[in-house]
């Protein structure tokens, strides 16, 4: 945030190191300075090489996911979005984020729809995953139930990204 990105990250890798779990935190904070820093590239590198010792950590998978969609790398996010539902089936944002990548990518949204689902049946309150219904009933073009549904994700969390949704459906 101050400019010290280097800095930071130097710190770091001073550590002694760590045990699986350190690790798994260590590498969370370092992708987080990273990203921060406007280096997705050097984040999914740090990821990675942390899931070469740790490959079924579910944060680990989950964050390089999340990564690997910003550097259009969707074929890594489907890989790493799946093993995190196998690992960890009750994982509601997993199947959300899996579904909603594919909405915004407008393929495979029978697909997408049903991860969604799953996902609020996981997490039926959460405005995101409600959102995330929304966005791929508009997509599927179901504009009216589209509308009715977003409009329930922006009264519980009048987010931007859910307005921006509902304002492109409406």
């Amino acid at each position: 945030q101050q400019g010290q990105t280097q800095k930071a990250l130097d710190m770091l890798s001073r550590m002694p190191a760590p045990s699986s779990e350190r690790l798994e935190q260590r590498t969370l904070a370092q992708e987080q300075i990273q990203r921060d820093a406007g280096d997705d590239q050097g984040a999914f590198d740090t990821l990675s090489q942390a899931l070469a010792t740790l490959p079924d950590s579910t944060d680990l998978l989950y964050e390089r996911a999340i990564v690997a969609d910003k550097l259009n790398r969707f074929d890594v996010l489907e890989k790493d979005l799946r093993r995190v539902i196998a690992l960890r089936p009750d994982y509601a944002h997993a199947y959300n984020a899996l579904g909603y990548s594919m909405a915004e990518r407008n393929i495979r949204l029978d697909e997408a729809g049903d991860l969604i689902r799953k996902a609020l049946s996981l997490s039926p309150d959460d405005p995101f995953i409600i959102d995330s219904l929304g966005w791929v009933q508009y997509r599927e073009g179901h504009f009216h139930e589209s509308v009715d549904t977003l409009k329930r994700a922006f009264a519980a969390d009048p987010d931007p990204e859910i307005a921006s949704h509902l304002g492109e459906a409406l």
